[in-house]
């Protein structure tokens, strides 16, 4: 090789070494190998596109959440509409209830009008009162003022009246009317006493199982009955349909079988 072309080509040389040396510094194929490997790192993003990412999180969260809560509000509605759904038929039971005793003093308290004697028709012919004994025009004039109040729907004054009855005469002819009579003004007072009013109905025919009253003060205690212990209730209707046949009180035991303590 000549000096002149020495001369030039000298230059295109040390330019090749360095694109070569080069290459390989960055790991390109030369010749068939391959260079050292190259680290791999994640592409920057941009400004706007790592703040998305970045609010993509939460929000999702957040959706999640609502979701739930309404979710639990939804499940809580439910509960609340068969609650009060449920209020509404107990309602309406204790509303028939209370129609079903109204009826029923109502009728007792239009026979008792009927009759020139009061005692025939609370006692049915029966000897539970007694005219000619000494004291009796006292407790009968005693019971005549709370069944008035009774007639004039004045419950709680009747309450009170044949309360005094009884204090007056504990023992009298018409103290088991007086307590049949207490026991239905406390199932209808401002202020209802269940227990109470099945307390008077069971003294009345489990002390005074001859009065007139005795069949129909078994009955209603068997239907207070019926409502905390349905199977005693069921056995004290049995016993009325046996003791009181064909009375107005079995038949109505009869259909309380039915319908009321199953």
């Amino acid at each position: 090789m000549s000096e002149r072309l020495r001369i030039i080509l000298a230059p295109c040389l040390f330019a090749a070494g360095l694109v070569a040396t080069g290459l390989f510094a960055t790991g390109t194929v030369w010749g068939g190998q391959a260079g050292p490997a190259v680290e791999d790192r994640p592409a920057p993003t941009s400004g706007a596109a790592s703040r998305a990412s970045s609010a993509e999180g939460p929000s999702a969260d957040l959706s999640v959440t609502v979701f739930e809560r309404f979710g639990q509000f939804q499940s809580q509605l439910e509960t609340l509409t068969g609650r009060i759904e449920q209020l509404e038929h107990e309602l309406r039971q204790a509303r028939e209830q209370a129609r079903v005793r109204y009826v029923d003093m109502d009728a007792r308290l239009n026979a008792l009008q009927q009759n020139a004697k009061p005692g025939d028709a609370d006692t049915g012919g029966s000897a539970d009162v007694a005219l000619a004994q000494p004291g009796v025009d006292d407790e009968k004039a005693a019971y005549d003022r709370a069944t008035g109040l009774v007639r004039a729907s004045k419950f709680d004054d009747a309450i009170k009246a044949f309360d005094a009855q009884l204090k007056d005469f504990p023992r009298g002819e018409l103290a088991p009317l007086a307590m049949y009579w207490l026991g239905e003004m406390w199932l209808v007072a401002s202020t209802p006493d269940e227990p109470k009013s099945a307390r008077y109905f069971y003294r009345v025919f489990n002390e005074y199982p001859k009065s007139s009253r005795a069949g129909a003060a078994m009955y209603k205690y068997a239907v207070i009955q019926c409502q905390s212990d349905a199977p005693k209730g069921r056995v004290l209707l049995n016993k009325v349909i046996l003791q009181h046949a064909g009375t107005l009180e079995a038949k109505q035991a009869q259909a309380a079988l039915k319908q009321q303590c199953q």
